[in-house]
């Protein structure tokens, strides 16, 4: 079985809450700086966040075309499948984790009494 140290060292990354806060940090200034901007940071950060969800649907279909090859005998490089699978996991989960957090942000913004 797979362990968060080999598939960080096989994707070169490393999964920590201090990588997953300093990313929420990351977004919240922009959407600051979106409110002074005029909407071009939060368009910005909007695409960004398109971008992540997408590359965890892309992830996604890649590890389900893994198990369908591996079931019907396309492959039986069982690794590989190993691997789309935590791939899949690993940023569905971070996509989670971000979209908890912005969504934890924006209540506590809307709490702040003018």
């Amino acid at each position: 079985m797979l362990t968060n140290n080999d598939i960080s060292q096989l994707y070169n990354v490393t999964f920590q809450p201090a990588t997953v806060q300093r990313a929420v940090t990351d977004t919240a200034q922009k959407a600051v700086g979106a409110a002074e901007d005029g909407g071009d940071a939060f368009k910005g950060f909007f695409d960004a966040a398109m971008g992540a969800v997408n590359q965890a649907s892309a992830n996604i279909g890649a590890a389900e075309q893994a198990q369908i090859d591996l079931a019907t005998g396309k492959t039986d490089d069982i690794l590989a499948v190993m691997m789309a699978q935590e791939k899949a996991y690993s940023s569905l989960n971070f996509t989670v984790q971000v979209t908890n957090r912005v969504i934890e942000a924006y209540r506590e913004i809307m709490r702040i009494q003018l």
